[in-house]
């Protein structure tokens, strides 16, 4: 037998070896323990308390009750109450919004609806409220606004639902 033939027979023999569990293949390896600790997730919440309506139309402001009272062009009508704004986590920024798009009824077109937090009128109805760092009440206040210059007979006997009316707090991206 040639000397190739013997060592082709040697490897043969030796790969048998090793994969059948008669020789050893080892990989070092080590592990260690994760320190201990928890993960926790925080919370972001809203809730409206004291919530008055007014009529801030004249010279004095009077309470205002939708539910019997009218308005009329030129008419100022102010929603107020208090956002408490409760939340808690790393990086947790939110924005308040006053979500009118389900406020519906055939005097809407005829109303301008300003939304104000903390004495500041928003952009879009919407307030970027930044950091939540800790609970906050904020002052809201929602302002609607009956177009003076509404033609003679339009807007009479119309109603604004405001069934659907809400304030919602997200997180900001």
């Amino acid at each position: 037998m040639n000397a190739v033939t013997k060592g082709a027979i040697a490897a043969g023999a030796a790969a048998v070896l090793l994969t059948s569990g008669l020789g050893t293949l080892a990989y070092w390896s080590s592990s260690a323990t994760v320190a201990e600790g928890t993960i926790s997730s925080g919370h972001l919440a809203l809730d409206v308390q004291n919530a008055t309506w007014t009529d801030v139309s004249g010279a004095i402001a009077e309470p205002f009750d939708p539910a019997v009272d009218k308005i009329v062009p030129g008419d100022v009508i102010r929603y107020t109450a208090e956002a408490v704004v409760s939340g808690e986590g790393r990086n947790l920024e939110a924005t308040l919004t006053a979500d009118t798009a389900d406020i519906g009824g055939d005097l809407l077109p005829y109303l301008e609806v300003d939304f104000l937090v903390a004495d500041t009128l928003t952009t879009e109805l919407s307030y970027d409220l930044g950091p939540i760092e800790e609970d906050r009440v904020l002052p809201v206040q929602l302002v609607f606004t009956f177009d003076p210059e509404t033609p003679y007979g339009e807007g009479m006997d119309a109603d604004l639902n405001l069934g659907d009316f809400e304030f919602t707090l997200t997180q900001n991206p």
